[in-house]
């Protein structure tokens, strides 16, 4: 109900639509910042000691829900979540902020391309590092383009079906990965799906 009366259906439609077109601009003007101050060197991070990661990963799973169940409304079968999370990873000293934007992107991204068969989200500690994998059976990224994924304004796209985004997520999540002393890449086979994975020692490298 409205201030002047009940909401239309249609007018409920412009709404939302409103309201997406507003978080798109949003997040662009965001990536936009962090992609500049990237390029000037001047992306600092905030680093919190006893960090809880199975706590952060849950609620990156909580703020991906929403974009999953939307996706789900507009398929016949629903994509399944799967979770495949050490149960105990130990507390770490990082940015938490930018970790979960960056689990978040990879997520985000996953579920936009993924149109039938299933999301799997990983996260194991390994030696002195955590290993986190995001994999999913979307259509694949070809070969060529895998590398250039990583430039800004870069997406790799398929023929069925154009997303919005702004080019930046994976370019800006790289460099935070980096930035933590880690590594972020990609393998994809067309047709199968694709897989990112990061790298996150326990304590990242002290600022020279």
């Amino acid at each position: 109900m409205g201030v002047a009366g009940p909401v239309t259906d249609e007018q409920l439609t412009m709404l939302h639509t409103s309201l997406s077109s507003s978080r798109h601009l949003l997040q662009l003007i965001n990536d936009v910042l962090d992609i500049s101050k990237i390029q000037a060197g001047k992306l600092g991070l905030y680093i919190e000691e006893d960090v809880n990661l199975n706590d952060e990963i849950k609620a990156v799973i909580d703020m991906a829900e929403p974009l999953l169940q939307k996706q789900n409304a507009m398929l016949e079968q629903p994509i399944r979540f799967i979770q495949d999370i050490d149960h105990d990873l130990p507390l770490t000293a990082c940015d938490r902020r930018r970790i979960r934007q960056v689990l978040l992107n990879l997520l985000s991204n996953a579920i936009k391309f993924t149109e039938q068969g299933s999301i799997t989200l990983s996260a194991k500690k390994k030696e002195k590092e955590f290993i986190f994998a995001v994999m999913d059976t979307g259509p694949g990224i070809p070969q060529e383009m895998q590398a250039r994924i990583f430039e800004p304004f870069v997406q790799a796209t398929d023929d069925i079906k154009h997303t919005q985004g702004t080019g930046l997520g994976l370019p800006i999540s790289r460099s935070l990965v980096e930035a933590h002393g880690g590594e972020l890449w990609v393998e994809s086979k067309m047709g199968e799906g694709t897989t990112f994975f990061f790298t996150l020692p326990f304590r990242p490298p002290i600022p020279q």
